[in-house]
């Protein structure tokens, strides 16, 4: 008995087995016929679509109001009428990311580019089989990694340092990319480029030139074409200036008659014509737009260099500005503290604007009472001058409206800083001239 239920047990065992063999290759033998389908019918509508633009085949196949040859047809037209650039590119079809470098003057007429700065890094993606372009402006000030043991500079400096070579790795490190080809221009270059176009809407670094007449010039060629010309003086755009300047206007400190602005911090490159080209043009330039007032003329300018030539890594200035008001501007590249300050004393009132710090940064003090304060909240939301100044050109570039910091207000930047250095170096300053800064500007 318990043999033939053991052999029983056995036997719905086995069947059971069977069975579930049988189903999972009824299922298996399914499948296979599912994919089979689904492969035949994708590569019937990848036929179709490769064919669709030949109307007699469709028609042909599918007769001419058949819902297949209509549909295809619609889908062909609706593609044909995009509207798209034509891509006829020496690369092909392949994507392709290509750098843009615009770099800064030599100072050495026989080699225009060993040693420059990238003040200008635009990296631009072609996609011819999108048919779309996309550029992305890389800030000249980023501060990024820089290769061999170069250790954390401004990304502008890799040119400077290692040439083509350290940029491209650099920008391929820093955002993972692969750098197909690049583009480098020089201000020579781009001057042609310019004239070539019959100009064009122009954002230039600060100083615009380290030549009145230069300025001069580019001010009235500018203006006698209706361009704009808009010139990097930043702090025109903070907002903790732009409150300060509105204080002023108010009249809340009472008559203008003393700013003062010092600008100091450590440079270890010195990379310059003179710590007072690299930086007093932010300061010039902020004081007379606060004041609302242009300077007259320098009263003093001393300097002092650290390494015992004359390329001043500290400097001294005295202005005497329209209606009476003395600013004194004080710039250094030796400070290790960073001190940012400006200072604009009333009759009423002094205000200090402190851009070190994070929050309360202009603060009221009353002249006549011991211990008085009162710091001044900004009327908009703390804002990336930065930002704020590329705003401003666009705007004017669409408007056709001057720039706050227009070429005038370059010239005469421009005009006092050169009255201060032949008053700081006297005979002296000729000699900067035929100085090759390795990283700079220099005078023609």
């Amino acid at each position: 008995m318990a043999n033939q239920t053991q052999r029983r047990r056995e036997y719905r065992t086995h069947a059971f087995v069977k069975r579930a063999k049988q189903a999972k290759e009824e299922r298996s033998s399914f499948a296979k016929v599912l994919i089979g389908m689904i492969i035949v019918f994708i590569g019937v509508i990848l036929s179709i679509f490769v064919m669709a633009d030949n109307e007699n085949f469709l028609e042909k196949h599918f007769g001419e109001d058949s819902f297949i040859t209509k549909l295809f047809q619609k889908l062909t037209m609706s593609n044909d009428n995009k509207e798209h650039a034509d891509f006829a590119l020496p690369f092909g079809l392949r994507r392709q990311n290509i750098l843009f470098l615009g770099v800064d003057a030599s100072g050495n007429p026989r080699d225009l580019w060993t040693g420059t700065r990238t003040d200008t890094i635009i990296l631009v993606n072609i996609d011819p089989r999108t048919k779309s372009v996309n550029a992305l402006s890389i800030p000249r000030d980023s501060k990024v990694y820089l290769p061999g043991d170069n250790g954390v500079n401004k990304i502008n400096a890799a040119h400077a340092i290692g040439g083509i070579e350290m940029t491209k790795r650099t920008i391929e490190d820093t955002l993972g990319v692969h750098i197909d080809r690049y583009i480098m221009v020089h201000d020579s270059a781009v001057k042609e480029i310019v004239d070539a176009m019959d100009g064009l809407d122009v954002y230039v670094e600060k100083p615009i030139s380290t030549v009145a007449q230069e300025a001069r010039d580019l001010a009235d060629l500018a203006d006698s074409k209706g361009l704009v010309l808009m010139v990097g003086h930043l702090l025109l755009y903070h907002p903790a200036v732009n409150r300060l300047k509105m204080l002023v206007e108010e009249g809340a400190l009472g008559d203008i008659v003393y700013a003062q602005s010092d600008r100091l911090n450590i440079n270890y490159f010195k990379n310059d014509r003179s710590v007072m080209w690299d930086l007093a043009p932010h300061d010039v330039s902020m004081i007379s737009y606060v004041l609302g007032k242009n300077p007259e003329r320098v009263l003093s300018a001393i300097g002092c260099s650290s390494d015992g030539n004359d390329i001043m890594d500290i400097t001294h200035i005295g202005i005497k500005m329209e209606g009476g008001a003395i600013a004194h501007i004080t710039d250094s590249w030796i400070t290790p503290k960073k001190h940012v300050q400006l200072l604009v004393r009333g009759t009423k009132k002094t205000a200090i604007l402190d851009d070190t710090v994070a929050e309360h940064k202009l603060t009221i003090y009353d002249n006549f009472k011991a211990g008085s304060s009162e710091n001044v909240q900004l009327d908009y939301l703390e804002i990336e001058p930065l930002k704020l100044e590329c705003q401003h050109f666009i705007s004017c570039c669409e408007t056709g409206k001057k720039a706050r910091s227009d070429g005038e207000n370059g010239f005469i930047v421009v005009s006092i800083l050169e009255e201060a250095e032949k008053i700081m170096l006297g005979d002296r300053a000729k000699n900067l001239d035929s100085v090759d800064f390795a990283l700079s500007r220099t005078k023609k």
